[in-house]
């Protein structure tokens, strides 16, 4: 399955496009298995983040919020990052 990103903006720092990128990506990594284990198709960002899940913690890079639910299929978008930039990662 591909796995496809836009930047709904002009922002180009390689090291924090690369780090925030990773983020998203285990994210969406983890829904997914959540979603297979569970037999789900939605889930809390709850669900997926903590000492216990699968992803350990997400340290975020440019003051970025990520969204706190999850569907199976649905484009993740990270709003805020440095401020007011964009991003969407679709599944």
């Amino acid at each position: 399955r591909r796995r496809h990103t836009r930047f709904k903006c002009d922002w180009s720092s390689d090291v924090c496009s690369s780090d925030l990128m990773n983020n998203v990506r285990q994210l969406s990594s983890a829904a997914d298995q959540y979603f297979l284990e569970n037999g789900v198709t939605t889930c809390a960002l709850s669900n997926l983040v903590g000492s216990d899940k699968y992803v350990k913690a997400i340290n975020t890079v440019a003051g970025e919020t990520y969204p706190a639910n999850y569907t199976q299929g649905i484009t993740i978008t990270v709003t805020g990052i440095a401020g007011a930039r964009t991003i969407t990662y679709a599944p």
